[in-house]
């Protein structure tokens, strides 16, 4: 008799992604929940999307790549929630590009079948310090809940932000996915910025003003990374368009 034995080793995925944004970023550079050593480029997101999601799912590597946006402005990191006796690192259960709740709900079974990993506390180091593998396991989600029923964009979108509760959130990011498009096709930067933010609409604030949950009652609110001033260098990393990294050099 033979069995099959699951490994928690990362499956290999098609495609290495740099990770880590070079140098030292003061606090203030950072945008809100961003970790820059964790962090990766649109364009590298967008490749990996382009490796891992089925053609056949209704759902365009621009969407996708803008729930990446909004959920974690490009940083491969696990959520962090307030410390307790129980876990007083405060580890949230979400993790990813995506913030993927990788051991909620349907995700075990998910990534026993489809990814072929034992869902366990090690998970979150595997999503972690790999993001085209972050982004393979949400790009094979999304496929999944396609075949089993969520047919349209909507719900597509809805299941990676919150599902019900989140509808004028996946409005805003359905908005922004023609802005994204149209913004890839000129090869600037501004326009890039621009259409990412158009997506970074959040239910309400915390105490500091920081977005939080969205909230199936709140009036949304739209915080963008401003694309002048401090955040600058952020964006020059994530969006590093060759024509405008040319003048600059040509300036130095």
């Amino acid at each position: 008799m033979t069995t099959t034995t699951e490994t928690t080793t990362t499956p290999t995925t098609t495609g290495a992604m740099a990770m880590s944004a070079p140098g030292d970023w003061m606090r203030i550079e950072t945008p809100y929940r961003w970790v820059g050593k964790q962090a990766v480029t649109l364009f590298d997101v967008l490749a990996s999307i382009d490796r891992h999601l089925d053609p056949a799912v209704p759902l365009s590597r621009e969407t996708m790549a803008l729930v990446f946006f909004h959920e974690s402005a490009f940083s491969n990191f696990r959520q962090k929630t307030s410390p307790t006796k129980q876990n007083t690192e405060g580890l949230g259960p979400r993790v990813g590009l995506g913030q993927m709740a990788v051991l909620e709900g349907d995700k075990p079974a998910f990534f026993r079948s489809a990814m072929g990993v034992v869902p366990s506390p090690e998970l979150f180091d595997l999503m972690t310090g790999d993001p085209d593998f972050a982004i393979k396991a949400q790009c094979l989600y999304v496929g999944e809940a396609f075949r089993r029923g969520a047919a349209t964009t909507r719900a597509l979108v809805a299941i990676q932000l919150g599902g019900p509760g989140s509808e004028s959130l996946v409005d805003h990011v359905m908005a922004a996915e023609p802005l994204l498009k149209a913004a890839l096709a000129t090869g600037e930067q501004r326009p890039i910025v621009d259409a990412l933010n158009a997506c970074r609409w959040y239910g309400k604030r915390d105490r500091r003003g920081f977005p939080i949950i969205v909230e199936s009652k709140a009036v949304p609110v739209h915080l963008p990374i401003p694309p002048e001033g401090r955040f600058q260098r952020y964006w020059d990393f994530t969006v590093p368009v060759p024509g405008d990294a040319a003048a600059a050099e040509a300036t130095t």
